[in-house]
């Protein structure tokens, strides 16, 4: 008898594993997902390699890019229009802009006059200090 041993799989609604697979890991994560299916969250491990051949996290990775796209898209579009708020996120998450707390003034500032910021990718802003010669 060559038969295989052990219980049958649980079968996977594979249209609600579509629907929540393309969701930010941040949100829901792999084991939400196995618990709104039902099954163990090795069961949806074993299914997902199954049909895709890949890991459940290279396949929620390909199907939030269209999601990350779309919202990217939405942002930049809404960003051109003057939305200051999402002009403000893209900068912050594309290209390194922060909100710096508590920035102190260099203790050359006032012998110098000025303040010298360089940003990450090199770009240097100067400005003068307040009450200094020059500002007069």
């Amino acid at each position: 008898m060559g038969g295989k041993f052990g219980s049958v799989p649980a079968p996977v609604n594979w249209e609600i594993f579509d629907a929540l697979a393309g969701l930010p890991r941040q949100v829901l994560t792999n084991k939400h997902i196995a618990s709104r299916l039902n099954i163990s969250i090795r069961t949806l491990e074993r299914a997902v390699k199954k049909k895709f051949g890949e890991s459940i996290d290279v396949v929620r990775e390909q199907k939030s890019a269209p999601i990350r796209q779309e919202t990217f898209v939405m942002l930049w579009n809404a960003a051109k229009k003057g939305n200051i708020a999402a002009a403000i996120f893209l900068a912050k998450n594309l290209i390194g802009f922060s909100d710096r707390q508590g920035l102190e003034m260099p203790s050359d500032a006032a012998a110098t006059g000025k303040i010298t910021y360089t940003a990450e990718w090199g770009s240097t802003l100067e400005a003068k200090t307040p009450g200094s010669e020059e500002d007069t």
